[in-house]
């Protein structure tokens, strides 16, 4: 294999890698949009449990239109648990579920920057190799 062609290939897996990254680092971003989101749930939840029932609040019908109700059973909450199945769960539980979520993206997210860093760490070696290789 000649020197150029050698470097065509270098520069194809460069790019490749590159691609690859950019999609880690989309997944990284929508998972740490996954985790805001968490936070927020469970942030609203912790105020949830500060209503008693008669509480007036306001309910969510579509994106920034709300509807004035008010709380009969602050102890009750239905919880989607997939499959279009809704079950009961005390707000506690609910927040156990978040918190369970909330712990599993944490993991997913490490294992990507750790796969960030390590590809990262390749396209370095890479690119000094494709530099000794110009010399």
């Amino acid at each position: 294999m000649t020197k150029e062609d050698e470097m065509k290939e270098r520069i194809q897996e460069m790019q490749q890698m590159q691609q690859h990254l950019e999609q880690l680092q989309e997944q990284q971003a929508m998972v740490e949009q996954q985790l805001e989101d968490l936070a927020m749930s469970s942030n609203g939840l912790e105020e949830f449990e500060k209503l008693s029932a008669g509480d007036e609040v306001l309910f969510p019908v579509s994106n920034g239109i709300f509807a004035k109700a008010t709380l009969q059973n602050p102890s009750k909450l239905l919880v989607n648990i997939g499959a279009q199945a809704i079950v009961d769960k005390t707000p506690e539980q609910a927040k156990k579920i978040l918190q369970d979520q909330f712990g599993e993206l944490q993991e997913l997210h490490q294992k990507i920057v750790g796969r960030l860093q390590a590809f990262m760490m390749q396209a370095q070696a890479l690119d000094a190799q494709l530099q000794g290789m110009a010399k």
